[in-house]
């Protein structure tokens, strides 16, 4: 089974999703929306009809919907990187 490797970025994300959620829902809902997040982002490393493509931010590059963020991804074969987690209001071709 393949399962996602995160980027230095996508990790310092979660990070960041993490602490702006317990501050505003606290720690046991912030934990449960990375778990969700991390959850939808295994989901899509083993079944790629999950994927939308994202390639007009980069090329090759997919995007899914995790909540209210959307992870970009770099699916092949063998292989799903995340590079980063963005809320949904932020402009990928910015942040990517």
């Amino acid at each position: 089974m393949i399962r996602p490797v995160y980027t230095r970025l996508a990790l310092r994300d979660l990070g960041n999703i993490h602490a702006w959620s317990v501050e505003h829902f606290g720690a046991d809902q912030a934990d449960l929306y990375l778990r969700q997040i991390g959850a939808t982002l295994e989901r899509a490393a083993g079944a790629p009809g999950f994927l939308r493509d994202a390639s007009s931010v980069r090329p090759g590059l997919m995007k899914v919907l995790a909540g209210s963020h959307v992870a970009y991804v770099l699916s092949e074969p063998g292989s799903f990187r995340v590079i980063r987690i963005l809320h949904g209001r932020m402009d990928p071709a910015r942040w990517v």
